[in-house]
């Protein structure tokens, strides 16, 4: 995107956005900024080669259980809403999420692991992104995030309220 082709990228995104309406349901990959413990234990073929290369030692050292935290991720749809951003059963008890309008701060487009995802930014830093994965061009997918991210941002508070002011 150069600075003499903002017209014609604003002409793609919104071509884009048409052929899939974000004010309807839109499938996509959302990843919450709440965690989630992952528990994984060594499978029977890791333990059997410890085993045969370390002897007793190898089966001790493959037999713990790794855990980590990651990010809950999982297949949604979203939408845009008259008083804000919906995510089909977006919450723990099976609830749509809802973020109304005062809670997002900005949206945007990023890259992460070559993937092209629109980034949700809410009050205390917080973030959600989707990946929305009915694209096989990387090229519509970037004008679909840009143009949904320029459709949040209009009304979006744009400001956290502690940033106010200063």
């Amino acid at each position: 995107m150069g600075l003499f082709n903002l017209d014609e990228d604003i002409d793609k995104e919104n071509k884009i956005l048409s052929e899939h309406n974000p004010y309807d349901w839109v499938e996509c990959n959302v990843t919450l900024p709440k965690m989630q413990l992952v528990t994984e234990s060594s499978n029977a073929w890791e333990k059997g080669i410890a085993l045969g290369i370390l002897g007793p030692v190898g089966l001790v050292l493959a037999g713990g259980v790794n855990q980590r935290y990651e990010c809950v991720s999982y297949n949604s749809y979203i939408k845009i809403a008259e008083k804000g951003v919906v995510i089909l059963q977006g919450c723990d008890d099976g609830s749509d999420l809802r973020l109304p309008w005062e809670f997002i701060v900005r949206a945007s487009y990023v890259k992460e692991n070559d993937r092209p995802l629109l980034k949700i930014t809410l009050l205390k830093n917080q973030t959600i992104k989707l990946n929305f994965q009915f694209f096989w061009s990387g090229n519509n997918k970037i004008h679909y995030c840009r143009g949904f991210a320029r459709l949040i941002n209009e009304k979006a508070c744009g400001v956290s309220p502690e940033d106010e002011g200063w």
